[in-house]
């Protein structure tokens, strides 16, 4: 109690956000961390009347269980404190590049001596992972746009079909996301948008190669 008077409210409830961010319980994953952040700011930030948003990476926003039945921090806010309220956004890839550490790729993807490589592997339409519907998805878009489905829609498919990926022989197990064959796609998320042929960002300062970083 002394600290929080010293503190102040905010500093306080800052304070107690990173430590328990540096110090996770044994057991103690990183979702449960997510939840846990999430419930301790909604209720001290007295949110429960605001419109809330974030971006997540892919595997946060479902909100039905996947393999495992391991369920993301969308499916336990959506079970939690938020039953209801949560709508998810999936983000899909096509024909769009990334820059990415260059030790982290195969060899015949590197661009030698450069920390970072521009690549164009990881869309969702190949060559690691290929996402069922997004062909025609793209049909009805042009190239270079970004544009927004609704796949909870009266009359939509994706309502009675469920999210089908078929990946490439190679890609490890456990770097695959199964989704459940008996939920249709708006169990996990109710949108999509769908990027087209996006370059990939600049980095903040000018790449210098790695045999020359060390000096």
């Amino acid at each position: 109690a002394q600290c929080r008077r010293a503190l102040g409210p905010a500093t306080y409830n800052s304070l107690a956000l990173l430590l328990r961010n540096t110090f996770r319980p044994t057991g103690f994953g990183r979702e449960d961390m997510l939840v846990a952040n999430f419930e301790t700011q909604y209720r001290t930030q007295q949110l429960s009347h605001e419109k809330l948003y974030g971006l997540w990476g892919l595997a946060h926003v479902l909100q039905s269980p996947i393999q495992g039945n391991f369920q993301s921090l969308a499916a336990r806010l959506r079970q939690g404190p938020l039953p209801g309220k949560v709508v998810s956004v999936l983000c899909v890839f096509s024909g769009c590049q990334m820059l990415f550490p260059t030790a982290g790729l195969p060899i015949s993807w590197q661009t030698a001596g450069q920390p970072y490589s521009i690549t164009d592997k990881f869309n969702h339409d190949g060559p690691l992972s290929v996402l069922t519907g997004l062909a025609e998805l793209k049909q009805r878009t042009a190239s270079g746009s970004t544009t927004l489905f609704r796949l909870d829609a009266p009359g939509a498919a994706t309502i009675r079909q469920p999210i089908q990926v078929r990946y490439a022989p190679g890609v490890p197990v456990e770097q695959q996301i199964q989704f459940s064959a008996q939920l249709p796609t708006t169990a996990y998320v109710q949108y999509l948008v769908l990027v087209r042929d996006s370059g990939p960002v600049q980095p903040l300062r000018p790449l210098v190669p790695e045999q020359s970083a060390g000096k």
